[in-house]
C-alpha cells in the first residue's frame, strides 16, 4: 500500500509518518510512505503513479487544498483524510467525496488508527484496480479483483481468475509490490487474494471453486493471523 502525506510543516508530516509505520505495522499491513511539502509536489506524484492512501493538509503555504484538489483531476484518486490545525477552514470538507477529516492537535493514536482502518477498507473495496506490469517491453494490465491467486515459477506467473488462467512473464516478488492490500503472500510460491478466501485449515487456505493451496507450516499462524485481521477491517 503505498501512502502520501502532504503537509508544508515537515516536522508534522514525518511525526505523522512514525505514528502511522507503527499503526500498518500492528495491522499487519505493508506499507511505503512518501512525505511531500508542496502541492505541485503531490500533482507530479500522483500523475506518475497510483497512491492508496493521501493525508492531506488542508491549507498548504496559505493556499486552499480543498480548491486546489477540486480543481485538479486525477485518473485514480486516493482515499484521503483531510488535516487541519485551523477547524474553520473545513466548511467546504463536504465538497471533496468520501474524505474524512482530523484536527492535528485532537488526533490520538486511537483516532489515527480508527481513520486507518477506514481507508484500507475503502481501498480494499475500491472496484476500479486496474493495474499494470511490464517485463522486458511488454506491458500487462490485470484487474486485481477478479484474481483468485498468483502462481510462480522463475520469472513466469500464472495469473488464475474464474475465468481463465494467463501466464506472463514477471517476478513475484515485484508483482506483490503492485498489488492491493487484499492480497497476501502465503508461500515462496503463491499470492492469494483474500477476498476469495472460504475457509482456512491447518496449513491451507481454501479458495472458492474448493481451491486449496499449501501454507508452510511454520508460517501457517502467523499467515492466518494476517488474514483475521484484514477480514475485520471490511
Amino acid at each position: 500500500m503505498r501512502v502520501l502525506i502532504c503537509d508544508d510543516s515537515n516536522a508534522y508530516a514525518l511525526a505523522l509518518q512514525q505514528n502511522l509505520e507503527t499503526i500498518f505495522k500492528d495491522l499487519s499491513i505493508e506499507a511505503t510512505f512518501i512525505v511531500l511539502n508542496h502541492l505541485s509536489d503531490l500533482k507530479q506524484d500522483l500523475e506518475a503513479q497510483k497512491a492508496d492512501i493521501l493525508f492531506l493538509d488542508i491549507i498548504m503555504d496559505g493556499e486552499s487544498a480543498i480548491d486546489w484538489w477540486l480543481t485538479n483531476t486525477f485518473v485514480q484518486s486516493p482515499k484521503m483524510v483531510l488535516m487541519t490545525s485551523v477547524p474553520e477552514e473545513a466548511y467546504k470538507l463536504s465538497q471533496i467525496s468520501h474524505a474524512l477529516f482530523m484536527v492535528k492537535a485532537k488526533t490520538d493514536m486511537a483516532y489515527l488508527k480508527t481513520l486507518v482502518q477506514q481507508l484500507i477498507a475503502a481501498v480494499a473495496k475500491t472496484p476500479s484496480d486496474l493495474i499494470t506490469v511490464t517485463f522486458r517491453g511488454t506491458t500487462y494490465t490485470l484487474r486485481a479483483s477478479e484474481i483468485l491467486y498468483i502462481e510462480s515459477f522463475g520469472n513466469n506467473l500464472l495469473i488464475h481468475s474464474k475465468q481463465e488462467t494467463v501466464k506472463i512473464r514477471y517476478t513475484i516478488r515485484g508483482i506483490l509490490k503492485k498489488l492491493p492490500v487484499c492480497f497476501l503472500r502465503i508461500h515462496k510460491s503463491y499470492i492469494i487474494n483474500m477476498n476469495f478466501v472460504v475457509r482456512t485449515k491447518p496449513n491451507q487456505f481454501v479458495l472458492d471453486g474448493e481451491i486449496a493451496l499449501r501454507v508452510n507450516p511454520r508460517k501457517f499462524s502467523e499467515l492466518e493471523a494476517q488474514y483475521k485481521k484484514y477480514i475485520t477491517l471490511l
